[in-house]
């Protein structure tokens, strides 16, 4: 029951990803796509799409198919709790192996060791236009853009408030953090 625009965003697939896409975006006038040359991770893929969107609000979801749909509606519904700041989400449970959640601990505590902000934020977010044009920091298009505009939207005084979100098992993909 949204109104809204959905970017797809490729980040160089040589697969049946881009046709897919493409003919997603031919027959759905609300679907369009943008094409980056190569993979450049999360953040890149994140910075592209926000860059390129035309709507109020933007959120996201990957295509690992970790974070259900759903989640959009629960971020859409929880937006008034920071009508003007950005509404984040976690994880309820992630069906990760210890390993990959003591390397999550580590990189957390090393987070809010260097930004003494806390990084309770494990899936997607939900923020308007406007506030991802004055608080992104460009040309940051690592994966630690997420952390980085969090940051920056609280040191703007904007509110960030936190939804709980179920975390599914990787559909597609590999985890980037387990790559040596």
């Amino acid at each position: 029951g949204l109104d809204a625009e959905i970017l797809l965003v490729d980040e160089g697939s040589s697969d049946t990803t881009p046709a897919r896409m493409r003919a997603l975006a031919a027959a759905q006038p609300n679907v369009r796509l943008t094409r980056l040359a190569r993979n450049t991770g999360i953040g890149g893929a994140l910075r592209a799409g926000f860059d390129a969107a035309r709507g109020e609000w933007l959120t996201w979801i990957p295509g690992d198919g970790q974070i259900p749909p759903e989640a959009v509606i629960a971020l859409w519904q929880a937006r008034a709790l920071a009508p003007m700041g950005m509404t984040t989400t976690v994880y309820e449970r992630r069906p990760d192996p210890w390993y990959r959640h003591a390397i999550s601990w580590t990189f957390n505590a090393l987070i809010r060791a260097l930004t003494g902000e806390p990084t309770r934020s494990g899936g997607n977010y939900l923020l308007r236009s406007d506030l991802w044009v004055a608080a992104a920091l460009p040309p940051d298009d690592t994966m630690m853009l997420s952390t980085a505009l969090r940051t920056r939207v609280r040191e703007m005084g904007h509110p960030i408030a936190t939804r709980s979100i179920p975390c599914r098992p990787r559909l597609a993909g590999t985890s980037k953090v387990l790559n040596p």
